[in-house]
């Protein structure tokens, strides 16, 4: 090898997704395609197929990524005998903290539905968490679209770096009172009226 020369990664999925990674977070998300990608890595477009079928393959394996770090970050936050209210709050912030990491790779999350495993089990936790307090499934279902609605908005205008036409200018603020007003009706409309 010569002198100076990048060694090159070894090529994995993971790589392969470190490198899709860091093409949206830099470039964002109309940035990544194959050829791109393969350019990143110092590999041929086609090798990459070896790994992923397509580029929506790719795109799964980003929302993963995206959505194994929510889940990470919130598990860092929750202790078995926490409430359902504590639990939501470190998912719903972890969501967010996330989402601001990797604003495009977000977006791209926001648009997909939940196809993976990975995503789907992410999702169960909180509606697991809601389930707990006694309300049945369907209303764990609304209270989980809910407070992931809210926070995909949230994100989605924070990461665009516009300035809202009504906002206080404190985001975090704004964040955690929207917050208290969503679990304070959850609580209200959801689990008071079912008891």
């Amino acid at each position: 090898m010569a002198r100076g020369a990048r060694k090159k990664p070894k090529l994995t999925r993971q790589t392969i997704l470190d490198a899709a990674m860091k093409i949206a977070d830099s470039k964002g998300q109309d940035a990544l395609s194959m050829r791109q990608l393969g350019k990143a890595l110092g590999v041929e477009a086609m090798s990459l197929y070896h790994y992923f079928r397509s580029r929506d393959d790719i795109i799964d394996g980003i929302v993963e990524h995206v959505i194994n770090e929510i889940t990470s970050a919130a598990y860092k936050g929750i202790r078995p005998d926490d409430t359902w209210q504590q639990k939501a709050r470190a998912y719903i912030t972890a969501y967010r903290t996330v989402g601001n990491r990797h604003p495009d790779a977000f977006k791209l999350m926001i648009q997909r539905p939940l196809r993976t495993a990975s995503a789907r089990k992410a999702g169960q936790v909180i509606v697991d968490a809601f389930l707990s307090s006694g309300i049945d499934d369907q209303q764990a279902i609304i209270a989980y679209r809910t407070m992931t609605t809210f926070v995909a908005g949230f994100v989605a205008l924070e990461v665009s770096r516009l300035q809202p036409s009504f906002t206080t200018g404190n985001f975090d603020l704004e964040f955690e009172k929207g917050l208290d007003i969503i679990i304070q009706g959850i609580e209200t409309c959801l689990i008071e009226a079912g008891t």
